[in-house]
């Protein structure tokens, strides 16, 4: 079966644990912080953070979300650095 979304997009499920509205230039923005369930029993859910300009989900509930990732990558002084951002696609 072929995927519907592009390349540098993917969907994810998760539950929402906190969301945070931010008045930028652009106008408002709702940064959200899902939790994807741990592998197993001892390890961590993890964390993904996604920005929209629309609230996605109320606080505690589950969500199926597609979004597009960006941003980018480099190494400095034998070291890498990351700065990757997820936006809902709407």
């Amino acid at each position: 079966m072929a995927s519907k979304l592009n390349n540098g997009q993917f969907e994810f499920n998760g539950r929402l644990e906190a969301v945070k509205k931010v008045e930028t230039d652009n106008g408002i923005k709702y940064i959200h912080k899902f939790l994807i369930p741990a592998a197993d029993e001892y390890s961590s859910p993890t964390q993904l953070f996604v920005g929209s300009p629309r609230q996605i989900c109320n606080v505690s509930e589950d969500s199926s979300v597609n979004v597009s990732i960006y941003g980018w990558s480099r190494k400095s002084q034998g070291r890498s650095f990351q700065n990757h951002a997820l936006e809902e696609i709407i």
